[in-house]
C-alpha cells in the first residue's frame, strides 16, 4: 500500500461508520413515523390531486431503508476487517491500541486518550502521527 493508501482506508472506515450511523437513524425515525400512522377517514370528503400514500408503500420504503442499512453494515465490516489486517501489521502496542480505538471502535479522542492514559492533546497529535506513521511503514509493498 502506498502512503495515500494507507491514509485513505483509515478515512474510509471512519466515514463508513458516519455514514451507517446516519442510516440507522433515519430507519428509527422512518419507524417511529410509522408508529404515528392513523387511520384513514372515509367520512371526511376525498380531495383530488396530490399523492396518496397507503402502508404498503410505507412498508416498501422502511424495507429499503432496512436493506441500505444492512449494505452499510456489509461495507464496515470489510473495511473494519481490512484496517485491522494492516494494523495487526505493527509492532508497537500503543500505537495498534490508538488505532484500534480510533478507527476500528470508532472512539473519541478523549476516549483513546483515557484508554492510553495520556493527555488528548498527546493522543490527537504526536501519538497519532506516531501510529499512522508505523501503520504506513508496516503496511508498505
Amino acid at each position: 500500500m502506498t502512503e495515500q493508501e494507507c491514509k485513505e482506508l483509515l478515512r474510509r472506515v471512519r466515514k463508513a461508520q458516519f455514514e451507517l450511523r446516519t442510516k440507522e437513524e433515519e430507519l428509527e425515525q422512518y419507524k417511529n413515523d410509522c408508529y404515528t400512522l392513523t387511520a384513514t377517514d372515509y367520512s371526511k370528503e376525498k380531495l383530488s390531486g396530490g399523492t396518496t400514500y397507503d402502508t404498503s408503500d410505507m412498508i416498501a420504503r422502511l424495507m429499503q431503508l432496512r436493506d441500505a442499512v444492512n449494505n452499510q453494515w456489509d461495507i464496515l465490516i470489510k473495511l473494519r476487517l481490512e484496517a485491522n489486517i494492516c494494523i495487526n501489521n505493527m509492532h508497537d502496542s500503543v500505537n495498534r491500541a490508538l488505532l484500534t480505538q480510533r478507527y476500528i471502535l470508532a472512539k473519541s479522542w478523549k476516549a483513546v486518550a483515557d484508554r492510553l492514559s495520556t493527555s488528548e492533546d498527546n493522543a490527537r497529535g504526536y501519538r497519532h502521527e506516531a501510529a499512522i506513521a508505523e501503520f504506513i511503514k508496516s503496511n508498505k509493498n
